[in-house]
C-alpha cells in the first residue's frame, strides 16, 4: 500500500494505476468520489449535531444558503475543511486498499 505522504499528494489516477484513463471517465469518477466525499462530510456533521440542529443545516443547504451553513458550522466549532480533508484521506485509502485486495486476489 502507498505511504501516507503518497496518499495525500499523488494524483488519484497515479495511485489506483491508471493513469492513461480518458478524459471523459476521468471527469466521471471524479464526480463520483466528489459525491461519495459530500455524502460522508453531510453524515458527519449529522452525527456531531443534534437531530433539530440536523434538520436546520439541512434546510440550509436545501436553500444553498453558504453563509448561513458556514456560520451554522463555525458556531459549533466544526470544521468542514477539516471533515473534506479526512474523508477524502479516508476515501483514498479505501480505494487503494480495494485495489490492493483485487489485484492480490488475482495473483492468488
Amino acid at each position: 500500500m502507498a505511504n501516507v505522504q503518497d496518499l495525500m499528494e499523488k494524483d488519484i489516477f497515479e495511485l489506483l494505476h491508471i493513469p492513461d484513463l480518458p478524459d471523459d471517465k476521468k471527469t466521471e469518477m471524479l464526480n463520483i468520489i466528489n459525491e461519495t466525499i459530500q455524502a460522508r462530510v453531510v453524515a458527519r456533521i449529522a452525527e456531531a449535531v443534534s437531530e433539530e440542529e440536523a434538520q436546520q443545516f439541512s434546510a440550509l443547504a436545501e436553500k444553498d444558503d453558504q453563509e448561513a451553513m458556514k456560520k451554522f458550522l463555525t458556531d459549533r466549532q466544526i470544521s468542514l475543511e477539516q471533515l473534506a480533508l479526512e474523508e477524502a484521506l479516508n476515501y483514498r485509502i479505501e480505494l487503494v486498499e480495494t485495489l490492493d485486495l483485487a489485484t492480490n486476489s488475482k495473483e492468488s
